[in-house]
């Protein structure tokens, strides 16, 4: 009988690197499928998941992601308050190795594994010594950390993706789109008379308009929590449902953002995915890329064909970065972007003039 490597099969050697560096298990796998387990490791206690998978596909690391994030409350009572994390993802090929103990020692400690911490928040690609060693000294040194914008883009597409797939827009076509034959008017559909295919095509934007409107509506309201932690009030992120999504978004018409939510995508969104939606807003700490995040979504998360069909085409942001740095020179200076669409050139220019206003005089409060 053969046996083949499971995550199961790593947590022995994985337990051997955290007491190696002064941790040691407080709560071994409580499941049968999933090996998470805590450790009290610098001080704190700490929940780790391990998974093995191809961490070249962003919807396999946002499940595991999403269900660690979960995962902090289901273990609350052993980790007292803690919200310490570490996910290891280790590849596919470490299956491969013999299902022997010092194999298995040697792989743990030589494999490069895909590591995403929760807090603070920071993702490291090296074997679990060095990453765990850089964990610490990261939080020692009080070195401020994030994961990287291609990194929250990454998941948050592989996110819309899946909205895009489970929203059905039909019914509601006319509370997005007063004028359907108005897409076709802005980029005709070449060779395409058949009304039928029209529709698909149609549809296929809605889609991705539906999904995009509901992301960034939750989006915002992601933003506004860190502003004003009290709207959520005593509710938990991991279970805003739809209606309980409906009540939020009337708080905000009634601050003063109605016309954020003035369109109701929620009644055509599955529950399921309204609650993971908040869940991996709320499990990424986007506080350092608020700036640049909304505008990137617009440009990153729109398939290609889509955008051909939306005649979209945008301004890099390297290139808006280029041409701010050579055309302001002075930090008062006015801008002007009569077609800003997403506001890539804005905020470059914003970041521009706040350089160049940091090197006049020391500011009291940078916004």
């Amino acid at each position: 009988m053969s046996f083949r490597i499971t995550e199961r099969s790593l947590y022995p050697a994985i337990c051997s690197v955290f007491t190696e560096l002064g941790g040691r298990v407080i709560v071994e796998p409580r499941k049968t499928t999933e090996p998470d387990f805590v450790v009290g490791w610098l001080g704190e206690r700490w929940l780790i998941s391990v998974k093995i998978g191809d961490t070249s596909k962003s919807t396999f690391i946002k499940n595991a992601f999403i269900q660690l994030f979960n995962e902090l409350r289901d273990f609350s009572d052993v980790l007292r308050g803690s919200s310490h994390a570490i996910l290891l993802i280790y590849p596919e090929n470490i299956r491969e190795i013999k299902p022997e103990s010092t194999e298995i020692e040697r792989a743990i400690r030589e494999t490069r594994v895909y590591a995403i911490v929760l807090q603070p928040q920071m993702e490291l690609r090296e074997p679990l010594p060095a990453v765990l060693k850089r964990v610490e000294e990261i939080i020692w040194r009080k070195i401020p950390v994030s994961l990287s914008l291609k990194s929250v883009i990454a998941l948050l597409k592989a996110h819309i993706e899946e909205l895009m797939n489970n929203i059905y827009l039909e019914k509601g076509l006319e509370s997005i789109v007063k004028d359907p034959q108005l897409f076709f008017g802005i980029n005709p559909v070449k060779g395409v008379e058949d009304l039928a295919k029209k529709k698909i095509i149609l549809g296929k934007i809605l889609s991705f308009l539906g999904a995009y409107i509901f992301l960034s509506q939750a989006l915002f309201l992601r933003l506004y929590y860190d502003k004003v932690p009290t709207i959520l009030e005593n509710i938990d992120p991991r279970d805003i449902s739809k209606s309980t999504a409906k009540k939020l978004f009337e708080k905000l018409k009634e601050v003063n953002y109605r016309p954020i939510y003035d369109i109701d995508i929620l009644d055509y969104v599955p529950n399921n995915l309204v609650r993971d939606t908040f869940r991996l807003l709320f499990a990424l700490q986007i506080s350092n890329i608020r700036y640049e995040l909304p505008g990137r979504l617009f440009h990153e998360l729109m398939p290609k064909d889509i955008r051909k069909l939306l005649a979209a085409f945008y301004t890099r942001p390297i290139a808006a970065y280029l041409l701010a740095q050579l055309t302001i020179d002075n930090s008062n200076a006015t801008i002007l972007d009569p077609a800003c669409g997403s506001g890539t050139i804005l905020v470059m220019a914003y970041r521009r003039k706040l350089e160049l206003w940091k090197e006049r005089k020391p500011p009291q409060e940078v916004l």
